[in-house]
């Protein structure tokens, strides 16, 4: 890891100016390091990165067992970020980095190849017979080379290497935290699991007996059935939400730290790998006695107490993040700026099946022209500004999102796992070329907004979170300055959906988001409606309530 970190500085040190030799001691260097990975350089990096930090962790939690030092919990939590960055850098770079590798194994092929075309692209330059095409095809290929090797160096210059433990406060933390405020964080180390939490007045840390794999397996169990919804597998009055597993999964990961910690009212948590799947406001802290309806389809959901009956729940990537305060850089125009319905141009939807995204099976949302009406009725006059159908389009959306305190947005979300940064919402196609807005072009935006709601399927790509999730949705918010995002955990649906409307009422009572999305919930999981003729359903259902999360980037 070490001579990975100084292959790495080397190479940035040197600068463009890099000489051939240079090159080819790195090659040969890097080569022989990586050779007993049997080209799976990046899973024998991010195990070793796994190995050594879980070494690290474990010590400083054993140091805390034995001296009660406060300064050993800060360490092992501080290390626990920092563990986390680098696999999520290194992850969320897996793919170039995998280019990188396989550039650096050819660069001195590479580098020799551009040498000769120079010489012959000069010698024919020099020459009074020279072919145009000839030195377009030495030019183009010059710039082709050139270019790949640029891209080298841009992608070695973006993987930050460490943070510092002075930057690392946990005393600040406290300082800002209320006495009912309670964080959560999760740190997966092998075959375990670890819940740091930390009040205004204490901090430590649970280990709960079961192993990760266990409790891995128990949250595919509970969140499967939507996959198997999703596929067409199994009718929608039929997906099934165990809430015996729910409880053991309450009873595994938090019981112990809430029995603990009597009389608090707001949990923050920070979820780490398969526990982004995890909708912990839906986890069951035990049973009523409410008696199933037979007349009401998930009526029996209603027998089961949830977590978010108890707490108001949000969540952090990080504990770095909490250190951070949120500014306004001025004052908003507007409370709500609302953005939905795309329209697609029979232009493109007719030439879409040679593309690489067929536009075809991008529908109408009616759910998402009800929700922006439904906000611009909640926020009369000069508070909300909308743009419906071919006015939702990027030019509106840049020029009018960055005004707004709330940026709602309802549409499609195409989810690219393998490359997350080319994943996108979906815009009208009308004033530009392609109607996809790139989390890497949301990235480069400046917003400065309280709040981004993104209303959309499965915008908190939970498969990638730990995985690639410095290049997500969410994270190309953070990085246009954005304080919070609230996300769909599953596809929205006309049921999850009536959630929006509920939030916005009680954010206006309220002006917390927060507590807003809370008494939202608690008030759509109370409904019944009308399904069809004669059958109604109970949106108590955790899968139509506990859709929609949020996650803070500051405090």
């Amino acid at each position: 890891m070490f001579f990975l970190l100084f292959f790495f500085f080397s190479i940035i040190l040197s600068g463009i100016s890099i000489d051939q030799n240079s090159l080819e001691k790195n090659v040969k260097e890097s080569n022989k390091y990586f050779s007993d990975t049997n080209d799976s350089r990046y899973y024998y990096i991010s195990e070793r990165i796994e190995n050594i930090f879980s070494s690290i962790i474990r010590y400083f939690l054993y140091l805390y067992d034995k001296t009660c030092n406060k300064i050993f919990i800060d360490k092992a939590l501080y290390f626990s970020e920092i563990k986390k960055i680098y696999i999520y850098n290194l992850n969320s770079k897996k793919n170039k980095i995998d280019l990188l590798f396989n550039i650096n194994i050819n660069i001195n092929k590479n580098g020799k190849e551009y040498f000769l075309i120079n010489n012959k692209y000069l010698k024919n330059l020099l020459s009074l017979n020279f072919s145009k095409d000839k030195i377009s095809f030495f030019e183009n290929k010059l710039n082709s080379l050139n270019k790949e090797y640029l891209e080298l160096m841009k992608l070695i210059s973006d993987i930050p290497i460490t943070l510092r433990f002075k930057d690392f406060n946990t005393k600040l933390i406290q300082k800002r935290m209320n006495p009912g405020q309670l964080i959560i964080k999760y740190t997966v180390l092998k075959e375990d699991v670890f819940a740091f939490y930390i009040t205004n007045k204490s901090i430590g840390y649970i280990k709960p007996k079961v192993k990760y794999n266990q409790i891995f397996k128990k949250i595919k169990d509970l969140t499967e059935p939507l996959d198997d919804f999703k596929s067409g597998n199994v009718d929608y009055l039929r997906i099934n939400y165990n809430l015996n597993i729910a409880n053991y999964l309450y009873n595994i990961l938090l019981r112990q730290v809430l029995k603990n910690h009597k009389n608090m009212e707001e949990i923050f948590i920070i979820p780490e790998k398969e526990l982004f799947k995890l909708p912990f406001e839906a986890l069951v802290t035990g049973f009523n006695d409410k008696d199933l309806d037979p007349e009401i389809i998930f009526s029996e959901y209603r027998s089961a107490n949830y977590l978010i009956q108890k707490f108001t729940i949000s969540y952090y990537f990080s504990l770095f993040d909490i250190q951070k305060r949120f500014k306004e850089k001025y004052r908003k125009k507007y409370i709500v700026t609302a953005f939905g319905n795309p329209v697609i141009e029979d232009r493109l939807r007719e030439k879409s099946e040679s593309m690489l995204i067929n536009f075809k099976y991008f529908n109408k949302i009616p759910s998402s022209r009800r929700e922006i009406l439904d906000i611009k009725r909640i926020f009369v006059g000069k508070e909300c500004k909308i743009f419906l159908d071919k006015e939702f389009n990027k030019r509106n959306f840049e020029s009018y999102a960055s005004e707004s305190k709330i940026v709602h947005i309802a549409t499609h979300f195409i989810n690219n796992i393998d490359f997350p940064k080319y994943s996108a919402l979906l815009f009208s196609s009308k004033d530009n070329n392609t109607p996809f807005y790139y989390t890497y072009e949301i990235s480069e935006l400046k917003l400065n907004s309280a709040l981004v709601i993104l209303s959309a399927c499965e915008s908190l790509e939970k498969d990638i979170l730990g995985l690639n999730g410095l290049n997500s949705i969410s994270f190309s918010f953070k990085n246009s300055g954005v304080k919070s995002v609230i996300v769909s955990m599953w596809p929205v649906d006309e049921f999850s959906s009536k959630l929006v409307p509920l939030f916005y009422e009680n954010y206006k009572r309220a002006k917390k988001f927060s507590l807003a999305l809370r008494n939202a919930k608690l008030k759509l999981m109370k409904k019944n409606i009308k399904f069809k003729e004669d059958i109604k359903i109970s949106l108590s259902h955790p899968f139509i309530w506990a859709n929609y999360i949020l996650y803070n980037f500051y405090f």
